[in-house]
């Protein structure tokens, strides 16, 4: 092929596969011939540009090859006695077959190499490649191991992930061997694939390798090994696997190459979302404890708002106290105290998490609970209410669980107040806690002090929010520390 075909192409990123193989011909071809000569000439003719598709560059090769076997390339080009018409027309058969496989190649490749930019589970990805890899590289088996440390600190690789076409796969999830019990060492360290095409015989050389010996049970007679390298350290390994000895080639390694980073950077992007998830479930699990599933979730998507500092809000403030239990708990095992506390408050949290509360404190046998903070919504007012007479409807289910226990029935005060606070994790950075600040909080533990068993107190602010809602069958006036005059509350329930 001539220089001038090649200086076309050269920029070309869709034909660096192809540039090999014609580097190839070249290499056997002089670029004087009949052949170069009459590339170059019907190239001309046809007027093919690098803009063309692959179908019409696969196209053009086809037509020379049907100008030369129909023997019109006399019409084309001088005849050359010195041509060898039988293998001019062969190179050109060759020729064809190559480019028809290699432009599978191209195609293949720019596939697997989106599915593998898009990808974010390894799991997804390598599925991928196991269903649409086999025009590039041959294998009956695909398998996938990452290199991780054991509870010695010793180097292990452990099989993640296998796929093959048949059944009897020994080498599932969850094998692993240290690294220094096998041959993979040799691998990791050189970081260049490697190409086994008997593994019957190596087998023999190594009598010892487990994996070997399982991979020839399970039917494989040639591997191809290939190292994952992340940050510049091999992460992983991928082996191609075949049923048929001799079946990987040097070229093998070289296509393989060409998106191994792409796998690298998708092994990577994996492990990080793997290690959020398993951060945020954490995370969930702890916040859990505190608040609703939908309040964790928002703090997990802003973590700014765990920062230290704090910011001015509006919330609704609910306390909760149960009556005499203090008394009563001076006369009861410690340990009855604390089941009667625990069937408490394993019912109250259910209750709390289902009008979207925010638990900030638990002390003793009281809870405080906010509406509006850290996530604040237009309704908080109204669920916060709600929350308070469900808590008092709720008090049957936990009288009922302990008299089963053989400990007297309970009863609960409540006091709610809306007012502007300061919400934010207050302490220091290496213990702090969220929580909220100001007059209104102590309002509200000062209507819960004057709740009655059984009773809901609401302050003048959060009543004027749920009128039409509630039903008052009490108003009075109470001493608030704070405040210079009475405030007026009212006793609720449901309308």
């Amino acid at each position: 092929m001539s220089d001038d075909l090649l200086k076309q192409w050269k920029d070309d990123p869709h034909y660096r596969l192809l540039q090999a193989e014609i580097a190839a011909l070249d290499d056997r071809l002089d670029p004087d011939t009949e052949l170069g000569r009459v590339i170059r000439e019907i190239w001309q003719k046809q007027q093919v540009t690098d803009d063309a598709s692959d179908e019409e560059h696969l196209a053009f090769y086809r037509h020379v090859l049907a100008q030369m076997l129909m023997g019109k390339y006399e019409r084309i080009v001088p005849p050359d006695p010195l041509t060898d018409i039988d293998s001019f027309g062969a190179n050109l058969v060759k020729l064809n077959l190559v480019l028809d496989q290699k432009f599978a190649e191209v195609r293949a490749l720019s596939e697997i190499t989106h599915e593998i930019n898009e990808g974010i589970f390894i799991e997804d990805v390598l599925n991928h490649v196991f269903e649409t890899f086999r025009p590039i590289i041959p294998y009956d088996r695909i398998g996938f191991a990452v290199l991780d440390v054991d509870d010695d600190g010793k180097q292990i690789v452990k099989a993640h992930w296998a796929r093959s076409d048949f059944e009897n796969i020994r080498i599932k999830q969850g094998f692993h061997q240290r690294l220094s019990e096998t041959s993979l060492g040799v691998v990791a360290e050189s970081g260049q694939p490697r190409i086994i095409n008997n593994l019957v015989t190596y087998l023999e050389e190594h009598p010892h390798s487990i994996s070997s010996r399982f991979m020839v049970e399970e039917g494989v007679r040639s591997s191809l090994t290939c190292p994952l390298i992340t940050k510049g350290e091999v992460a992983g390994f991928m082996f191609f696997s075949s049923r048929h000895v001799e079946t990987y080639k040097v070229e093998h390694v070289h296509i393989f190459m060409e998106i191994a980073g792409q796998l690298a950077l998708t092994l990577e992007k994996s492990r990080l979302y793997e290690e959020l998830t398993m951060r945020n479930q954490f995370i969930r699990s702890i916040f859990g404890r505190y608040m609703s599933d939908e309040i964790a979730d928002s703090l997990l998507e802003d973590p700014d708002a765990l920062k230290m500092g704090g910011r001015k809000c509006t919330v609704t403030v609910l306390m909760s106290d149960i009556r005499g239990f203090t008394a009563m708990s001076e006369h009861m095992d410690p340990a009855h105290v604390v089941s009667t506390l625990n069937a408490c408050f394993n019912v109250m949290v259910e209750v709390i998490h289902k009008h979207h509360g925010t638990i900030d404190n638990i002390i003793g046998d009281a809870l405080m609970v906010l509406f509006g903070a850290p996530v604040s919504h237009a309704d908080d007012v109204e669920r916060a209410v709600a929350c308070a007479l469900d808590m008092q409807a709720a008090m049957k289910k936990v009288n009922a669980i302990i008299a089963d226990m053989g400990l007297p029935a309970l009863s609960m005060g409540i006091g709610i107040n809306t007012g502007d606070v300061v919400a934010g994790n207050i302490g220091s950075e290496a213990h702090a806690k969220y929580s909220v600040i100001g007059a209104p909080v102590n309002l509200a533990a000062r209507l819960e002090s004057q709740a009655g068993p059984g009773e809901v107190l609401v302050s003048e602010t959060t009543y004027h929010e749920v009128k039409d809602r509630v039903h008052v069958h009490d108003q009075r006036q109470v001493e608030a520390k704070g405040f210079s005059q009475p405030v007026q509350v009212f006793a609720i329930r449901e309308a």
